[in-house]
This record gives structure tokens, sequence and C-alpha cells, in this order.
């Protein structure tokens, strides 16, 4: 029997993404990783990170802490013709929203789609809901419900095999994933420990894509915000317990290509992208 890929027909009905900007600093553990679709982990200033966690499926009943935007994440959420979730932004990122005309929900104008947590303290306290911020949605018509019509890809079984993969993004924090084959997933290591949401329920994905950026800090910016393009790079798709190499495009949010030319969707999966930039260290095993 030849060890090829296979690609199995998939179909599914999606609605307009929610891209809510989330906490990954002292805001941890988090609410809404269990009902997203995807999560996005984009480089911010100081060495650390953020998320945006993106719903087209099935709507969180909580996720946040809610933070404030970058001008690559607003890129990163019309990329996918989704709905920006955030409390206010970075200038750069204030002025896509504007220079764009974009409808966001920023908790600056849509404060009644928010509320804040108690027993924490700001600005890592402010959650939102799924159904609000649906419904919000739909009260302005902006709602999109689209037929997705694609294929679930597997790799072939002689593909090279990783296991393991872990980001270091700067001194004061490192991210990674491991590989369960008992379960087919990949579980969230946050500093080198398993990582849980805020019900102390596994974060867990069934693929993870580390796709290479070029970032650098902005001359000047008293923060140390960077720069960041979010255009092409190199990447790896770690998925089934297989690495394979290629390249990531921004095209309805995040695409890859193998390097054999194969687009692999990854709609049907539950994924996360690390975007990672030119200076972290990176080790897939």
């Amino acid at each position: 029997v030849p060890a090829r890929r296979v690609l199995e027909p998939f179909s599914d009905q999606r609605f307009r993404p929610l891209a809510v900007v989330v906490d990954n600093a002292n805001g941890f553990p988090q609410s809404g990783f269990l009902e997203a679709s995807a999560i996005y982990e984009f480089p911010i200033e100081g060495g650390l990170t953020r998320l945006m966690m993106i719903y087209d499926r099935i709507d969180p009943a909580s996720v946040g802490p809610v933070r404030s935007a970058r001008d690559y994440m607003v890129a990163a959420a019309r990329s996918l013709d989704g709905i920006l979730v955030h409390d206010g932004g970075a200038p750069s990122a204030m002025h896509a929203i504007a220079s764009e005309n974009l409808t966001t929900f920023n908790a600056f104008n849509r404060g009644e789609l928010f509320a804040r947590a108690g027993g924490r303290s700001a600005p890592y306290n402010l959650y939102s809901s799924g159904s609000g911020l649906r419904q919000a949605i739909n009260t302005l018509r902006l709602e999109q419900v689209r037929s997705l019509r694609t294929q679930r890809y597997r790799p072939a079984e002689d593909a090279p095999a990783a296991t393991a993969v872990q980001v270091r993004f700067s001194g004061a924090y490192l991210s990674g994933f491991s590989f369960n084959p008992a379960l087919n997933h990949y579980r969230w290591q946050r500093n080198g420990q398993s990582a849980a949401d805020a019900n102390g329920q596994s974060v867990v994905v069934e693929a993870v894509l580390i796709a290479r950026i070029v970032a650098q800090p902005i001359p000047g910016d008293p923060q140390g915000r960077l720069f960041v393009r979010l255009e092409e790079g190199e990447a790896t798709l770690l998925i089934r317990g297989k690495r394979i190499e290629g390249r990531w495009r921004e095209q309805n949010g995040v695409s890859f290509f193998a390097n054999d030319g194969e687009q692999i969707d990854l709609a049907p999966f539950k994924h996360w992208v690390m975007f990672v930039p030119n200076w972290a260290q990176v080790t897939i095993e």
C-alpha cells in the first residue's frame, strides 16, 4: 500500500469570524480557547505575545481578557473578513481601522458588549461573550454565513515525524506544543508547562503552523512596539505527528503551501498559528 497523503471531502457551515484580541501575559489563564476555530499568536513589545482567538463555528461563552490591538492584528482580521474585537489599540492600529473604515467592536465605544470580571485587576479583567458579539453582528446586518467545501488533509505515513515544538520568543517567554498520538492533538506548553484555560481544561489543537515573519522595533516608539508585515514567508506545519515544510501567505486568513506546491487547507482543523519573528529560537523534535 503506498504511504500517500489522503484528502477526505470536508464540508461545514461557517459564520462571519469574530477575531478577539486576548492577553497572553498576566491575563493567563484565559477564557475562550475551547470554542475557537483558530488561535493566532503574535509577537508584541517586551518579548511577549498576544493572541487572537477566531470564532466562525461556535461562539465562546466567555472570551478574554480582551486587550488592545496592533496594526498587524487589524490586518489579520481583515484578511479573514472578520470583525475585530479589542480594547483600543496602538496609534497605528486605530489609524488603520479609521482609514479603512473597518467595523470593529472596541470596548472604548461599545462598552455594552464587555464586562469587567471580579477577582482580576485591569487591564487583565475585560471579557466579552460570543452571544453578545454575534447579536451585535446581526444587528448591524454584517453576518455572512458561508458553506465551506474543501478537503481534510492527512499526511503520508512516511512524512518526517515531529512530536514537539518550542519557540523562544524572548528570555521572558517560551511557547510550544507537544503531540499526543493517542488523542491525535497538540497540547499547548506555555513557559515549559502544559497550559490550561480559565476552567482548568487543557488547551489543545489539531494542527500547528509555525509562520516565520520579519519583525523590528518601530524607531522612536516609546513602548518599543513592533513593525510587522504580514505577507508571506517560510512555514512549517505540524499535523498528526508529522511535519511539512512550505510557505505561508496572508490570503483569506493564513494559507499554507507545501514545498511540493500543494495547498493544505487549515480550515477543517482547529489550528494555532505562531507568527515567529526572525530573532526567535525554534526547536522542532
